[in-house]
């Protein structure tokens, strides 16, 4: 995450989910992360530019003493339920290392367009999805999920999201009206997915 490049990491062996919204062993997974990364006190190195973009003056912050409007850490993720959940691990996190508030916080991807944040941790929309429907395949969506972060974003799922694409109907004509079959949307989130680097933790 620290290249800057866009990482999924892919969780296998877990316990099922009560629905793909309210996921707790997958929480729990990202919970025990997040524990770590605060534990390790990292520090953000930033940069500052001109009005014609020119890069000036460069930053090295410890990350608890970042200052700033923007949270350091936005949890996101599509659901209300699912959001819930993260706020109540966003309230754990705080109180057990003494956070200022809104150093992290929890949100749906909805309500955080227009945002930003040093780093961003999201549940894929797709996560122990049964498939692609028209919401959870949105692509406006996952591109807001993928665009908040100024330094890095890490995506958590429930392993299996190339099998899921792989099984998706294809969806008769295209977003213009025009005749014909086409593979959206799995076509566009396999070649958003291609821009990852990926991983796979077995529990």
């Amino acid at each position: 995450m620290g290249t800057g490049q866009p990482t999924l990491l892919e969780v296998d062996g877990l316990p099922d989910a009560e629905a793909p919204d309210i996921d707790q062993p997958l929480l729990s997974v990202l919970e025990a992360y997040l524990e770590d990364l605060i534990s390790a006190q990292v520090t953000i190195h930033g940069r500052t530019y001109d009005a014609h973009g020119v890069p000036q003056r460069s930053t090295t912050v410890p990350a608890l003493e970042q200052e700033g409007d923007d949270p350091v850490i936005a949890v996101l993720a599509t659901r209300n339920a699912a959001v819930d959940d993260a706020f109540a691990m966003v309230a754990r996190l705080t109180e057990r290392h003494g956070l200022p508030d809104g150093w992290i916080v929890a949100s749906t991807v909805d309500s955080w367009q227009g945002q930003t944040n040093t780093l961003t941790v999201a549940v894929h929309p797709l996560s122990g999805a049964s498939g692609p429907d028209a919401f959870n395949s949105a692509f406006g969506r996952l591109a807001v999920t993928c665009t908040r972060a100024t330094h890095g974003l890490l995506l958590v799922s429930r392993a299996g999201l190339d099998e899921l694409l792989d099984n998706a109907p294809a969806v008769p004509g295209t977003p213009l009206g025009e005749p014909g079959t086409v593979e959206l949307p799995r076509q566009t989130h396999r070649r958003i997915l291609q821009t990852f680097a990926r991983a796979t933790q077995v529990v």
